[in-house]
C-alpha cells in the first residue's frame, strides 16, 4: 500500500503558516503610528518584494490567497486558499508545497481574525498561541 505523500507537508505548511500569522500581527501592531485592526490591515506578507516592472502587490495575500502576484517574468501565485485545491506536490517542488499549501491555512487565519474582529493578536492570534 503506497502512502499518501502530502502527509508531512500538511505540517510544514501550517508550520510556514504560522510563521505569516505571527509576523502579519507584528506587522498591525507597529505598523504606522497606530496599530490597525483586522479589518484596517491588508493581510499581505512581503509586499514591495516585487520589482517595479513586476506586477505583483506581495509575496502572499492571507486575505485572498492565489492573487499576491501575476506576471509572465515570475508566474501567477499558486497558493490556494481552500483545502479542495490543495496541491499535491513532489518534494522536488517547494519542499512538496509548503510554501504554497500555506495559503489553506493562512486564509483560515484571517477568515476567524476578521470574524472575531479588533486586534488579531488580541482574538485570534491567542488561539494560536495556545497551540
Amino acid at each position: 500500500m503506497r502512502k499518501p505523500t502530502w502527509i508531512p507537508i500538511q505540517s510544514g505548511a501550517l508550520n510556514e503558516s504560522i510563521a505569516d500569522a505571527f509576523g502579519v500581527m507584528i506587522k498591525q501592531w507597529g505598523e504606522g503610528k497606530c496599530p490597525k485592526t483586522v479589518d484596517q490591515a491588508d493581510w499581505l506578507i512581503g509586499e514591495g518584494i516585487w520589482a517595479s516592472d513586476v506586477n505583483g502587490r506581495a509575496l502572499r495575500d492571507m486575505k485572498n490567497p492565489g492573487t499576491a502576484y501575476n506576471d509572465p517574468q515570475v508566474g501567477k501565485d499558486p497558493q490556494p486558499a481552500h483545502w479542495k485545491d490543495f496541491k499535491e506536490l513532489p518534494l522536488s517542488k517547494d519542499r512538496g508545497g509548503i510554501h504554497i499549501n500555506s495559503g489553506i491555512p493562512n486564509r483560515a487565519f484571517f477568515l476567524a481574525a476578521t470574524m472575531i474582529g479588533g486586534y488579531a493578536w488580541e482574538g485570534a492570534g491567542l488561539i494560536g498561541t495556545a497551540l
